[in-house]
C-alpha cells in the first residue's frame, strides 16, 4: 500500500465528502511540511516521478493505471482549506484507492 506521510493528520470531513461512489475512495491528510518536502518523500518511497499539474494542483503520482486519470493515485497539493475551519497546514495529501477489486 501507499505509506502515510510521517506526522500527517487524517481529515475525516474531507475524506467522507470526496468518495467517488462505490468504485473508489479518496483519503485526505494534511501536513505542516511544505509540498516539495512531502513530494520528495513519496518520490523516494514509491520510486516514481510525479507529474506536475500546476502550482494550484501540485503533483500526482500514478499508483495503479496511468496519467492523466490513474485508477489509483496520490496527489500532493498546497493546503487551501483554512476558510473551511479545518486547521492551518501547508500541504494536502490525497490517496485514491479502488474499492472492491
Amino acid at each position: 500500500g501507499v505509506p502515510i506521510y510521517p506526522g500527517a493528520v487524517f481529515s475525516p470531513e474531507l475524506t467522507a465528502g470526496m468518495s467517488l461512489g462505490d468504485e473508489s475512495h479518496i483519503y485526505v491528510y494534511f501536513s505542516n511540511d511544505p509540498p516539495e518536502q512531502v513530494t520528495d518523500f513519496y518520490r523516494k518511497r514509491l520510486g516514481k516521478e510525479p507529474a506536475f499539474v500546476g502550482e494550484e494542483f501540485g503533483y500526482i503520482f500514478p499508483i495503479k493505471g496511468s496519467l492523466p486519470f490513474p485508477e489509483e493515485g496520490l496527489t500532493v497539493q498546497p493546503y487551501v482549506y483554512e476558510a473551511f475551519g479545518l486547521g492551518s497546514y501547508k500541504t494536502t495529501i490525497a490517496i485514491q484507492k479502488q474499492v472492491g477489486d
